[in-house]
């Protein structure tokens, strides 16, 4: 097998489906969504940040702040704080 070549059981493959499932989620956040934009689920990966005593998830330079809708919690993409 040459090194370009996903393999079986090597998730950090180029050509594997979590490499490929990575990129496109990061690729989806960073074309697509704007600021006030909401998500239900944060993407796979994200970092918790606490600036100021407010709590923010970060996933590749994109900032959520959690806030509940109702009795529904959900994500908002702010600016970087």
């Amino acid at each position: 097998i040459k090194d370009a070549e996903a393999r079986v059981g090597r998730p950090g493959s180029p050509r594997s489906v979590a490499g490929v499932s990575r990129r496109t989620t990061r690729r989806t956040v960073r074309r697509h969504h704007a600021v006030g934009h909401r998500v239900r689920v944060l993407p796979v990966g994200y970092t918790t940040v606490v600036v100021s005593g407010t709590t923010y998830y970060v996933y590749d330079s994109v900032y959520y702040l959690p806030q509940y809708e109702g009795n529904q919690l959900v994500y908002i993409m702010v600016e970087e704080p």
